[in-house]
């Protein structure tokens, strides 16, 4: 979504200083970075106050949350007049504290940055959520993190390619398999975002996961690894990583429940020891009068945290608490160092944490076993060791990566397995080679004494045929070209990827408002009423004066009036009649609130306020 900085400079320069100008700020509206702090600062201030803006703005917050809302939307009007909404709107657009987003068929929205929405919050909910104390967490169990889950679905895809039906979708079988395979369990996730009829919720958040992080391509047939997106990611520090997962999560999460904005913001300001779910969520609610429930908050989106490792949960007397797990973000303890162990049994016992370039080598002629919070498990079997030479991986290669993830020797029945087990699988070999073919042998005979090619050639298989590794195919192509003989590269036809839907909704179709709303907008059909009635107080003949009142019901504005002893009163009039053969107005002070009825014989001189003109205080 977009940021405050993003809309910035998204206006143009004389709206951008438009909104300067209402803040009195006179630096260049080049310059985004001072400009979108001096409307930070002056919407924190705004949060202080009970005007009607701070009103509109914190039920925009509250309410609205993460999403467009519609200057329409009844729960963020309420109780508000049409006219206090729409002057509402038009000054918290005008301070640069909203903005207006318009679709390509017309539909428009209004969006308050995440900037705005992190400095008002600071004053509403200025205390972080109360923790309570003598409280041991040494009891729970905390799980194996999403984290963990999402590395070993790359490493699943990176061994075999998923099939997909005729329909485009995973067979149930295969998707059995992944479960077991990954060691998946889907308690916990019942009410979570990823909850769909057809697979498991689990994996349904690893797949949309590894779709936004761009590793998975769909063809009409299968899934693969997309291995330039795939090493992105594995050469990424593991607290990146973290980050990444944990800001992907809380976007799925308010995806389902934009209103809980606020909710995720206090939470995350949680600090690292235990609170009672009761009290976290009482003390938000309080504060955002929202319609939602404990037990909504618990089910849809702690359990959820909870099965997939962001939130350790457990139970006192006093009722349910909850805490961030240590590697959460809001948390950000140190990631811990420890040993690996590779044991005589073939169990590799490896630090979650470990690289993921590292991880990715092991796992390539390792079996999976599970994991927990600190270790994951891996076994090295015959087939794994095949089924990593047929990665490409030599023994050697692989007694390498063990030699350098281990924290202490190597158990000699491992390395002498490793020997054996390679030998056995070596006697034959079936692969995929690119095969360069040339006209004649005359020509190829030519290749093998050329300088550079004769090194980068692989096996002659005929007289007129080269096998090439495939990371030697651009030096070869480019001594091709430059010998005067360019290749000509045959190729099968690329099978069609079917292009999924967005992970996420994009707005690419909403284009931000570029212009400040003049106060007018406030009042249709402002223009009709003569200025005379507005720029001040005047006597009136009966029939004009009554038109004049009509017109400031209609529209919904403040008449202020003087009576006989040229005393000021102002109202909002509500009601004009006759009773007894006398015309009379009924309507609400705006300084006192309180109910008035009164002849329009009494009223001297009247004036209709322009809204822009008075107090915008409800």
């Amino acid at each position: 979504m977009e940021s405050l900085h993003t809309c910035l400079a998204s206006l143009s320069p004389h709206v951008r200083g438009s909104i300067a100008k209402e803040h009195s700020w006179d630096g260049n509206s080049d310059d985004l970075a001072s400009l979108a702090e001096t409307i930070i600062n002056a919407a924190t201030e705004l949060a202080m106050t009970h005007h009607m803006e701070a009103t509109l703005l914190r039920r925009v917050i509250f309410l609205g949350g993460d999403r467009f809302i519609g200057v329409e939307d009844e729960h963020v009007k309420e109780d508000l007049s049409p006219l206090h909404a729409r002057m509402g709107w038009i000054a918290l657009r005008r301070k640069g504290f909203v903005y207006t987003f318009r679709r390509s068929w017309g539909e428009s929205g209004i969006w308050c940055p995440k900037e705005i929405r992190d400095a008002c919050l600071m004053v509403w909910l200025p205390t972080p959520p109360r923790g309570i104390e003598g409280v041991s967490v040494e009891g729970t169990d905390p799980v194996s993190g999403v984290w963990n889950d999402a590395f070993h679905l790359l490493c699943m895809l990176d061994r075999e390619n998923f099939p997909l039906t005729v329909k485009g979708k995973i067979p149930q079988h295969f998707l059995r398999k992944l479960m077991a395979e990954l060691d998946l369990e889907d308690e916990g996730l019942e009410e979570s975002p990823w909850n769909k009829e057809d697979i498991s919720p689990r994996l349904s958040l690893l797949f949309s996961f590894a779709k936004q992080e761009g590793w998975i391509e769909k063809t009409e047939e299968q899934i693969v690894l997309n291995e330039t997106s795939a090493n992105k990611w594995l050469q990424l520090s593991w607290e990146k990583r973290l980050q990444g997962m944990f800001s992907f999560v809380r976007q799925q999460f308010l995806q389902v429940h934009p209103e809980w904005d606020s909710l995720w913001r206090w939470m995350e300001r949680q600090g690292e020891g235990p609170t009672l779910l009761r009290s976290t969520w009482l003390e938000w609610k309080a504060i955002a009068n929202s319609s939602s429930t404990l037990e909504e908050w618990e089910v849809k989106w702690l359990r959820p945290l909870e099965a997939i490792g962001w939130v350790e949960m457990g139970e006192v007397d006093e009722g349910i608490w909850w805490k961030w797990s240590s590697w959460a973000p809001p948390i950000c303890e140190q990631l811990p160092q420890l040993p690996t162990y590779v044991k005589p049994d073939f169990e590799v016992l490896i630090p979650v944490f470990t690289p993921g370039s590292e991880r990715r080598l092991l796992a390539q002629f390792a079996d999976y076993m599970g994991g927990e919070q600190f270790f994951v498990h891996y076994e090295i079997t015959v087939s794994s060791v095949r089924r990593g030479m047929e990665k490409g991986l030599l023994v050697a290669d692989m007694e390498k990566v063990l030699t350098t993830l281990s924290t202490f020797p190597l158990p000699e029945n491992v390395l002498h397995s490793l020997i054996l087990w390679g030998e056995q699988h070596a006697r034959v070999r079936i692969g995929h080679e690119i095969l360069l073919q040339v006209s004649d042998s005359v020509l190829a005979d030519e290749l093998l004494i050329d300088p550079i090619l004769s090194s980068l050639l692989g096996d002659r298989i005929g007289p007129t045929h080269f096998l090439l590794d495939t990371n030697d195919l651009p030096a070869v192509r480019e001594r091709l070209e430059a010998r005067g003989t360019p290749s000509l590269e045959i190729t099968k036809g690329d099978k069609e990827f079917i292009e999924d839907k967005p992970l996420l909704e994009i707005h690419n179709d909403q284009r931000i408002e570029d212009r400040i709303p003049e106060w007018e907008e406030a009042v249709p059909g402002i223009t009709q009423i003569p200025r005379l009635w507005t720029s001040a107080p005047r006597g009136y003949h009966s029939t004009t004066l009554r038109k004049l009142l009509e017109k400031s019901i209609q529209m919904g504005l403040t008449v202020k009036w003087l009576d006989k002893e040229d005393r000021a009163h102002q109202f909002v009039i509500h009601r004009l009649f006759r009773k007894e053969g006398i015309w009379r107005v009924e309507g609400q002070e705006t300084a006192e609130r309180e109910k008035v009825s009164v002849s329009l014989e009494e009223m001297e001189q009247v004036q209709i306020i322009l809204p822009w003109e008075e107090s915008i205080t409800p």
